[in-house]
């Protein structure tokens, strides 16, 4: 998308450019707003800092971070405002309704506490070496942090502990921060983020 595109708002012109995309030779007119291989932002502040705060979109519960498929989606209440019978008067009242009932203080919280995981119904449920427990998202990475922590370091650390754990949908627990810049170690989230340290306190000297 570009400006240029963006300020054509024809049917004829829209449907064009949405069959033009799918050709290889094709070079969108304008300056992009983003290039072919740009993914982070999108990801990262549209829809995860964005439109899954607000609870405009949701990921599909079970599908992995590696998946050949779509992991977000509109939810339903969303998308039935795209609905192009609603017009004028009808459509501003339908938006406020969805604002009223999306962006209020506790939908915002439920939002919060869901991807969190403080229902714990959905998801892979990690138990630590001290007792705590977290819940990560479906996916093989989980699925392996799982059996890191939870065979692995039993059978190879004398006295284990879990210092860091992330995951591509949460990527700085907060305790796992405070725990890390404690000890001396600084990690930069969006440069070089670990998916699991582990620490051994068995020895003399960690």
């Amino acid at each position: 998308m570009a400006d240029l595109q963006a300020a054509d708002s024809s049917d004829e012109s829209r449907l064009s450019y949405r069959s033009n995309l799918r050709k290889k030779k094709f070079v969108v007119p304008g300056v992009r707003w983003y290039a072919d291989n740009t993914r982070e932002p999108i990801r990262d502040e549209t829809l995860r800092e964005g439109l899954i705060v607000v609870g405009a979109v949701y990921e599909k519960p079970g599908v992995s971070t590696t998946a050949g498929i779509p992991r977000y989606a509109l939810k339903a209440e969303l998308a039935a405002l795209f609905n192009p019978a609603l017009q004028d008067a009808e459509l501003e009242a339908s938006i406020g309704e969805w604002q009223k009932a999306h962006l209020n203080q506790s939908a915002l919280a439920r939002v919060s506490l869901m991807r969190m995981g403080a229902t714990g119904k959905d998801g892979v449920l990690v138990s630590f070496p001290n007792g705590e427990t977290r819940t990560l998202t479906h996916g093989p990475s989980s699925i392996i942090s799982k059996a890191v922590v939870e065979v692995f370091a039993k059978l190879f650390l004398e006295q284990p502990g879990v210092i860091w754990l992330s995951e591509s949908s949460h990527k700085v627990a907060v305790q796992d921060f405070k725990l890390a810049s404690i000890i001396g170690l600084d990690i930069e989230a969006h440069k070089n983020l670990p998916d699991l340290i582990l620490v051994d306190l068995g020895p003399t000297d960690p």
